[in-house]
C-alpha cells in the first residue's frame, strides 16, 4: 500500500515518502523512474504546503498536476487535487478526480462525500444522487456525516462539541458547512465553517483539511 498523506484516521491516501519505491518498480510502459516517482511525491507535498501555508489554490493545483504527469499511476490517489479543483469551482474536473479515486477505493467515506458535493454543485441538490449511507468508516463522526448526507439532513455536530482538541468536532462542522452550502443555506454554511476553524483542532492543527476550510471560507467570503 502507498504511504498516506491523509486526514486523521481517513482512508484518503497518496503514494509518497516510503511508498515511492513501490511505484517506481519496473512494470508497464507508463511506469515512472525512481527519480520521477520521488519528484512526484515531492510535488504532492509541495502542493499541500502551498495550500496549507499560503492558501495558494492555483499553485497547489499546478503541483498536483505536475505529480500526475511525472507518475500517471498516482492519479487515482490524488484526492488533494480534487479538493483544489473544487475550491477553484471546476466541479466537473473535481468530480472526475474523486470518481477515479473511488474506483480504487469505493468504500472511502470522505471521497464519496466530496463526489456528492461536486454533483450537487453541478446538478443541484434536487438532481444529484444522494451518497450511500452505508459507506463504512472507522470514525463515528464520519459515519454520522455520510448518513446525514444520504438523508438530506444536517450532521449531528452538537454531539461532537466536547471542547477538546480532537478532530471529530472540526470535521463534523466542516462537512456540515459544506453540505449546507450545496443546499443553498449560505448562512448556516458560513456559521459552521467558522465554528470549525474556531474549535481547538481548527485553531492549532496543521492538518491539510484545516487549510481546506480556511481557504474555502476566505474564497467564499
Amino acid at each position: 500500500a502507498a504511504a498516506c498523506l491523509a486526514s486523521p484516521g481517513g482512508t484518503m491516501a497518496v503514494a509518497a515518502g516510503a511508498g515511492v519505491g513501490a511505484l517506481a518498480a519496473p512494470s508497464a510502459g507508463l511506469a515512472a523512474t525512481q527519480e520521477e516517482a520521488r519528484e512526484a511525491a515531492l510535488s504532492v507535498r509541495r502542493g499541500m504546503d502551498l495550500m496549507r501555508n499560503k492558501g495558494d489554490v492555483d499553485g497547489a493545483l499546478a503541483a498536483f498536476d505536475a505529480a500526475k504527469e511525472l507518475e500517471p499511476r498516482l492519479e487515482p490517489y490524488l484526492w488533494q487535487r480534487g479538493i483544489a479543483l473544487y475550491e477553484k469551482g471546476d466541479y466537473g474536473a473535481a468530480l472526475q478526480q474523486f470518481q477515479a479515486d473511488l474506483k480504487v477505493n469505493a468504500a472511502d467515506a470522505e471521497e464519496t462525500l466530496w463526489a456528492y458535493l461536486c454533483e450537487a454543485k453541478l446538478k443541484g441538490v434536487e438532481s444529484a444522487p444522494l451518497p450511500r449511507g452505508d459507506v463504512e468508516d472507522p470514525r463515528y463522526f464520519m459515519k454520522d456525516v455520510i448518513r446525514a448526507a444520504s438523508r438530506g439532513e444536517r450532521p449531528p455536530v452538537e454531539s461532537y462539541k466536547k471542547g477538546s482538541g480532537l478532530s471529530d468536532e472540526y470535521y463534523a462542522l466542516m462537512y456540515a458547512g459544506l453540505l449546507s452550502e450545496v443546499r443553498g443555506d449560505d448562512e448556516a454554511a458560513k456559521r459552521d465553517l467558522l465554528a470549525a476553524l474556531a474549535c481547538p483542532y481548527g485553531k492549532y492543527a496543521s492538518d491539510f483539511m484545516v487549510a481546506v476550510a480556511r481557504v474555502h471560507a476566505q474564497r467564499r467570503g
